[in-house]
């Protein structure tokens, strides 16, 4: 039986527009009953700008003026292309949308085609999953060979440990689809414009003239050229009247600390929510990590790292496995005044970080000794390196055994070979605060994909 799309996201206007100005590209008819359309554009970044209330600052690289990226686009929001364009191989996009779209009850089953391939995607957290290799599971769950390999890439083994593959398998899928929601808007904004352009031109020259506007022509004109699509803050779901776009650095604060985080962009803005609130606030919540982390066993915590270093590997990892992303690295400075006044624990590289890590990571409530580091009114923030022994592997160590299998090797090195340290905050109000301390602070460095 043929398995039928959700409808397109674009209107007859928005596609014969689209073609018109040569970003849909002309294709055989066949092509563009697939579900997918061939996409050639070039692509500008927001232009500077400056505001007097601005909450962040951004500015963008590797955006070329004049180069012409051109890619294939799933026309729906669910359908077996958009499953392949985000990750999954042909047979397990078939597999998962047949079975999406013939789910029982639908009104009773609200989740999403996106939610639904997350939870296949969860299944890697069980026992079948987790006592395969690693590649084995990650291939056996439906994910492409690119992106597996991607994944798995040995110069990003470290940041790989960090986190489990069910998270990293996740956190591609959830990228890509980000992504491809936000060419989607773009596109359909693009056209729309375009549209609204033409038609006061045209009742301008009518006007002139004295005369009703010319039946519209059958022909299609000719491309000339590759159009322009120009992005605004608004596009990256940003409010205008909150972000200052410049071209220089960053200024650096004599009387703050600077932390960083590497990722995906668009996560961080992703449909109805922003990380700039329109009121200019900060959904710091947005950047918190979900629980069993290296220091929150059984709730969400902010990770950030004093490391640019660190930061720009993570992004790099990101764009490595999801070419099409935007990417960026938040730079917050946080006031010394706030720092100086939380409650920090150190934990150094030592029995006791062993321990911890191994019961946070296994969602395990860590032993009375280590109260000090997550109960409500102790620690706030907690400072140590970086775990890079991956899940599946620490959750095999028995307890007797974690002092000699978690060694300084499981640790994220910078290049100097030095630890590379992750400030974590664990108190809720702590965090929240956060968000009101870095207003006005908060850099984005947003770099463009490619194709």
């Amino acid at each position: 039986m043929a398995l039928s799309s959700s409808p397109s996201v674009f209107s007859q206007e928005q596609i014969r527009c689209l073609e018109e100005e040569n970003v849909f590209l002309q294709v055989p008819q066949a092509i563009t009953q697939s579900g997918k359309r061939k996409v050639s554009a070039t692509f500008t970044p927001p232009r500077s700008s400056s505001s007097s209330s601005s909450s962040v600052s951004i500015e963008t690289r590797g955006f070329q003026d004049g180069i012409v990226q051109t890619f294939d686009i799933p026309t729906s929001d669910e359908s077996v292309e958009v499953l392949e364009f985000i990750g999954f191989s042909a047979d397990t996009a078939i597999d998962l949308y047949s079975r999406y779209a013939n789910r029982p009850d639908p009104e009773e089953n609200p989740d999403s085609l996106f939610d639904y391939a997350c939870g296949h995607l969860a299944s890697l957290n069980t026992q079948r999953y987790e006592e395969m290799g690693t590649r084995q599971a990650l291939i056996a769950v439906g994910l492409t060979t690119k992106l597996v390999e991607a994944i798995l890439d040995p110069a990003f083994t470290d940041v790989f440990g960090t986190q489990s593959p069910f998270f990293w398998a996740k956190d591609s899928v959830a990228t890509n689809y980000a992504t491809l929601r936000n060419h989607q808007r773009l596109l359909a904004s693009f056209a729309t414009q375009q549209m609204a352009r033409k038609t006061k031109s045209s009742k301008r020259q009518c006007q002139t003239a004295g005369t009703r506007p010319p039946p519209p022509s059958q022909e299609v004109p000719a491309p000339m050229a590759a159009a322009t699509i120009n992005i605004e803050s608004s596009d990256l779901n940003l409010p205008k009247d909150h972000i200052q776009v410049q071209t220089e650095d960053v200024e650096i604060l004599e009387d703050a600390v600077s932390l960083y985080k590497g990722k995906s962009f668009l996560e961080l803005s992703f449909e109805e929510t922003s990380l700039i609130a329109e009121d200019g606030s900060i959904n710091i919540m947005q950047l918190a990590s979900v629980q069993g982390g290296d220091f929150n066993w059984a709730f969400s915590a902010h990770y950030w790292t004093p490391h640019k270093e660190t930061a720009e590997k993570y992004r790099e990892w990101a764009a490595h496995r999801c070419p099409q992303a935007i990417t960026c690295v938040i730079h917050i400075q946080v006031p010394s005044s706030f720092v100086r006044g939380l409650h920090r624990e150190d934990l150094r590289f030592s029995p006791d970080w062993k321990e911890y890590v191994w019961t946070s990571r296994k969602g395990i409530q860590p032993a009375p000794k280590f109260d000090r580091l997550w109960r409500p009114g102790q620690a706030q923030v907690v400072v140590g390196p970086f775990c890079s022994l991956y899940d599946p592997r620490i959750g095999r160590i028995r307890a007797k055994n974690i002092q000699t299998d978690i060694t300084a090797d499981n640790t994220l090195k910078l290049l100097s070979g030095k630890k590379s340290v992750q400030w974590v905050f664990v108190a809720l109000d702590t965090m929240l605060q956060l968000g009101v301390e870095v207003r006005g602070k908060m850099h984005l460095i947003i770099y463009q994909g490619s194709t």
